[in-house]
């Protein structure tokens, strides 16, 4: 998935795994601000799945700059965009977006 940016390591169906998101100090937020809150979504960039959100298990952990979501199931065949969308404490919403395939061979990308 090459042309994809951002792109994760694929999962099986069976596969639970941590994903993350890390907002660089400089890049995405000032010296000194925080991410007070963050929201995980998974939506189908290729393929079809009509419940493409339930890959997305429990709450987020945020971590100093870095969110953490557990992602599970997925369709095989499918590709999904999973965004993080997070608030600082200065009132900035910065979404960040990685691309993570499912299929039926483990160790692809």
């Amino acid at each position: 998935m090459s042309a994809y940016p951002n792109t994760l390591p694929s999962k099986l169906p069976s596969d639970a795994r941590i994903v993350s998101a890390s907002f660089a100090i400089g890049n995405d937020i000032a010296p000194g601000e925080t991410i007070l809150s963050a929201q995980w979504n998974s939506t189908v960039e290729t393929g079809n799945d009509p419940n493409a959100q339930a890959m997305i298990s429990g709450a987020a952990t945020i971590s100093g700059n870095t969110v953490s979501q557990l992602v599970v199931g997925g369709l095989r065949g499918n590709l999904y965009a999973l965004s993080c969308t997070a608030t600082t404490s200065l009132g900035q919403v910065i979404t960040k977006v990685g691309y993570m395939e499912v299929t039926n061979i483990r160790g692809l990308n």
